[in-house]
């Protein structure tokens, strides 16, 4: 212990020093792939020339988030740290107050504009991630779910009950691998797998005729529409059941896969948790305890 220094000098080559060096990377990635370019094309709302423009609008709401900020108000903390802002190249970033009323110009046309950029992002990355996934997994893993956003106060228009009785909004979404492929906010109250067709399209238009692709769902999507779309498109699935009233059909589904195969379906009891109802090309099981039912379509299991 006696060879460790008991006191350190510490010599800064700048008077200014911000805790977020790792900006560079996201700005960098964002220089790289277009997005000033595709936000100014897509995005007009300023209507004075004064102050920050439509893309330092959007993207000090962008680096935000990015930085793992989830408030308005830390808007204003990029704002005053200069060294953060001279990383992420911004001239001007907008105070909250200001950041709010910009907000509350975005009408139908321009969410179309702004969700258009986020496809052509994930167009322009799909192709590295795809064959990422398939050379480290063998597979492509979709993953296709619902996330309850919950608010209070009275500034929240379409905001409504959630699952948990909390009020919110509904944002629905599926990734490739760790690439957010596709996205819909939703107002509280609407059917949690509310516009799953739609986002799946998005995505199989991004993997083309790549595969195989397995796509994982919770119960919310344990429904005769989105099993048969999934397999329609030839992936395979697997659709975890973890409630008392959607494991009830079951034994009924996996009986019929018997008799019509004459082989069994599984070697679990039905009283085991987590259940799923899994459909593969390869026919094997998931170490943990699942329900595995064949798609026929497939081959063998």
């Amino acid at each position: 212990m006696k060879s460790i220094a008991q006191k350190f000098e510490i010599d800064f080559t700048e008077e200014s020093i911000t805790g977020s060096g790792g900006s560079a990377f996201l700005s960098r990635m964002a220089q790289h792939l277009g997005l000033p370019q595709l936000l100014e094309e897509a995005v007009r709302l300023k209507q004075r020339r004064r102050g920050a423009s439509d893309v330092e609008m959007l993207l000090s709401l962008i680096y935000t988030l990015g930085q793992g900020d989830g408030a308005m108000r830390d808007v204003d903390r990029l704002g005053a740290d200069a060294p953060r802002r001279s990383l992420l190249e911004l001239e001007q970033v907008p105070g909250s107050r200001r950041v709010g009323e910009y907000l509350a110009r975005f009408e139908e046309r321009s969410l179309a504009q702004l969700a258009e950029v986020g496809r052509r992002l994930a167009k322009a990355v799909s192709e590295e991630v795809i064959r990422h996934e398939l050379q480290e997994q063998g597979y492509l893993p979709v993953f296709m779910d619902g996330s309850g956003i919950e608010v209070s106060g009275e500034g929240f228009e379409g905001a409504g009950p959630l699952y948990d009785g909390s009020r919110g909004y509904w944002l629905h979404g599926v990734f490739v691998g760790p690439l957010w492929t596709a996205q819909r906010l939703w107002p509280g109250g609407v059917e949690v797998a509310r516009g799953w067709k739609e986002q799946l399209a998005e995505t199989a238009e991004l993997i083309g005729e790549r595969g195989p692709v397995w796509v994982r769902l919770d119960n919310a999507y344990y429904r005769k529409e989105v099993v048969e779309g999934i397999a329609g498109l030839g992936w395979d699935y697997s659709v975890s059941v973890t409630s008392a009233t959607y494991k009830r059909p079951l034994k009924e589904i996996l009986g019929r896969f018997e008799r019509r195969t004459g082989r069994r379906s599984t070697r679990r009891a039905p009283s085991m948790r987590p259940s799923s109802i899994t459909s593969r090309r390869d026919g094997r099981r998931n170490r943990s305890m699942w329900w595995c039912a064949h798609n026929p379509r497939a081959g063998k299991s």
